[in-house]
C-alpha cells in the first residue's frame, strides 16, 4: 500500500505519455492492455495532429528528425529542445521536442523491446529534469506525445508494449523514490 501511495505521489513529477496512432486495432488493444495506468494515455490520431494539435507539451522525435533544433547524440539520454513558434515551420508545433536516444555498440541491436524501454526511461527523466528547472508551471512538460513507428513500438504486440511501458515507468518512479 505504501509503495502504491509513494508511486501515486511521484507520478506527478513525470509527464503522461500519449501514444498516438491511426491504427485502430493497435491503439484499442494497447489501451486495454494498459488498463487504468495513469502514466499513459492512447489516442487514435496521426503524427501531424499529435505535433500540432495542442494536445501535448512535447513530442518525442528521433535524433535525425530533431536536427532542426540542434539535437545531439547523447548516450542513453534524451534532450528537451525548445521549438520556435515565430518560425513558420514551427507554427502550431509543440513548445518542445524531446530528442534522442543514442545507443552504444554493446546495446542489443534490432530489439524493439530494449529500444522502447530505453526511450520511455529517457523521456521521463528528460521531462522531469526540465520541469525541475522551470521558472513557471506554464513551461512544464506534462504530456509527451509518441508515435509508435518512431520508436519501433509497432513491432511489439500491444500487450508486450504496454507491459514494457508500465514496468519502465514504475522502475523510474521506484529509482527516484529510493534516491530522494
Amino acid at each position: 500500500m505504501l509503495d502504491t501511495f509513494r508511486s501515486a505521489m511521484s507520478i506527478q513529477d513525470f509527464p503522461q505519455i500519449i501514444v498516438a496512432d491511426l491504427d485502430h486495432d493497435y491503439i484499442s488493444s494497447l489501451k486495454n492492455a494498459l488498463g487504468d495506468f495513469r502514466g499513459v494515455k492512447t489516442m487514435e490520431i496521426g503524427p501531424q495532429q499529435l505535433e500540432r494539435g495542442g494536445i501535448v507539451d512535447a513530442v518525442f522525435l528521433t535524433l535525425p528528425q530533431a536536427e532542426k533544433w540542434n539535437a545531439r547524440p547523447i548516450l542513453h539520454q534524451a534532450q528537451v529542445l525548445p521549438t520556435n513558434p515565430n518560425e513558420s515551420d514551427d507554427a502550431n508545433m509543440t513548445p518542445y521536442v524531446i530528442a534522442g536516444v543514442a545507443t552504444s555498440e554493446t546495446d542489443p541491436s534490432d530489439s524493439p523491446l530494449f529500444d522502447l524501454k530505453l526511450v520511455v526511461r529517457c523521456i521521463l527523466l528528460a521531462a522531469r529534469d526540465h520541469n525541475r528547472m522551470c521558472d513557471s508551471i506554464d513551461n512544464e512538460i506534462r504530456r509527451v506525445g509518441v508515435w509508435p513507428p518512431m520508436i519501433g513500438m509497432e513491432r511489439l504486440p500491444p500487450n508486450i508494449a504496454a507491459e514494457a511501458i508500465v514496468s519502465t515507468y514504475e522502475s523510474v518512479l521506484n529509482s527516484v523514490d529510493s534516491t530522494e
